[in-house]
C-alpha cells in the first residue's frame, strides 16, 4: 500500500510565473529535482522510524522521482524499493535466515497496516511450512499484527520540511538560470 503526500504551490504563483518564462526542458528538470529533494527528509524520517527485525526494510527505503511534462508536475515516490542490493543487504541476508529471500517491497504494507488474525496453510496437501528454519506440518494460526504506521508518521512529521526543501530547490535553480 503506498502513501502519498501532495504539495500545492498555489501560494508561490510568482515563482511559477518565472518558471513558465523559462525553457520547457529546464522547467521540467527543475520540478523533478525539487520533487526529489522534497523526498529526502521523508526518506530520512522513514528510515529512522522503520522497525528493525533484520534491518532490510530500513535500507530498502529509497526515492524515485518522476516527471509529468504535460501537466508540468512531478512526483517523488518514497518507500521500499524492489531488488535491494549492496554490501549491507548481502550481509543481512547471509546472517539471517529470515531475510535470506525476503523482499521488503513485498511485505512493507503488512508492517505499515494492521493484519487480521488468519490461518496459514501449506500450499500443497500434506506439505510443510518453514518459518526461520523451523519446520511445521499442517496449518498455523497467525494472531495478526498491529500496524506500525512508520511511513505515515514520517510523512506527517516532515511535510513542512519537505515542502520548504522543494521551494528552496526551485528558487535556487531559477536564480542560477537567471544569472546565465
Amino acid at each position: 500500500m503506498s502513501r502519498t503526500a501532495e504539495f500545492s504551490f498555489k501560494e508561490h504563483k510568482k515563482m511559477f510565473a518565472g518558471l513558465d518564462k523559462l525553457d520547457k526542458k529546464f522547467r521540467q528538470k527543475t520540478i523533478v529535482k525539487a520533487a526529489r529533494e522534497a523526498g529526502k527528509p521523508i526518506r530520512s524520517a522513514m528510515r529512522t522510524r522503520a522497525p528493525k527485525a533484520t534491518g532490510l526494510l530500513k535500507i530498502s527505503i529509497a526515492i524515485k522521482s518522476k516527471g509529468f511534462p504535460r501537466s508540468r508536475s512531478a512526483a517523488a515516490i518514497v518507500g521500499p524499493k524492489v531488488g535491494v542490493k549492496g554490501k549491507k543487504a548481502d550481509k543481512i541476508r547471509q546472517s539471517s535466515a529470515r531475510a535470506s529471500k525476503a523482499e521488503p517491497a513485498n511485505y512493507a504494507h503488512l508492517v505499515e497496516e494492521k493484519t487480521k488474525p488468519h490461518t496459514i496453510r501449506p500450499t500443497k496437501r500434506g506439505g510443510v511450512l518453514m518459518f526461520g528454519g523451523v519446520t511445521i506440518r499442517g496449518a498455523v494460526k497467525h494472531p495478526g499484527t498491529r500496524g506500525r504506521k512508520f511511513m505515515k508518521r514520517a510523512m506527517k512529521a516532515t511535510r513542512r520540511a519537505a515542502f520548504a526543501k522543494a521551494i528552496d530547490t526551485m528558487q535556487a535553480a531559477i536564480k542560477a538560470e537567471a544569472v546565465r
